[in-house]
């Protein structure tokens, strides 16, 4: 009876454990959409690209197409009847955790599966990445 009480906690702390690892994840991702990246010494490094070096400018804030780049592995978009772009997801994890970026023209989320986790923030009327501009900028649907 104790061992299975000892196996229990430790599984419950586990799943705690995994539940806030993608808790942070998805904060973490959630803050640099909304806040944007600014380049500093300590993250210059990360995102410096040798074949253009002027990509990237200390004291200044990452490009939204330089982000969408190196961490886009997917995206959906949600368009309205007159082929109006209402929301566009873009998958930014998967393979261990699923982590998804919603923004909207007045919102954005992150959602984050991890096994039966599931992990939603979000933001309302921030997108210092840009990301919705750039998206209902560069994305034009037709309805044929």
């Amino acid at each position: 009876m104790l061992d299975q009480m000892i196996a229990d906690s430790l599984r419950t702390q586990l799943e705690d454990k995994t539940k806030d690892d993608l808790r942070r994840m998805c904060k973490s991702i959630l803050d640099d959409v909304c806040d944007g990246i600014e380049i500093t010494e300590e993250n210059i490094e990360e995102w410096a690209v040798e074949e253009i070096p002027d990509m990237v400018v200390m004291g200044e804030y990452l490009p939204t197409h330089e982000w969408i780049s190196r961490n886009v592995y997917s995206e959906r978009y949600l368009i309205d009847n007159d082929g109006e772009l209402i929301e566009v997801q873009l998958m930014v994890a998967g393979g261990g955790p699923s982590i998804w970026v919603h923004c909207s023209a007045n919102s954005v989320e992150v959602h984050g599966y991890w096994g039966g986790d599931h992990v939603k923030l979000d933001a309302f009327y921030e997108d210092g990445m840009g990301i919705w501009d750039y998206y209902s900028e560069m994305t034009k649907f037709k309805r044929v």
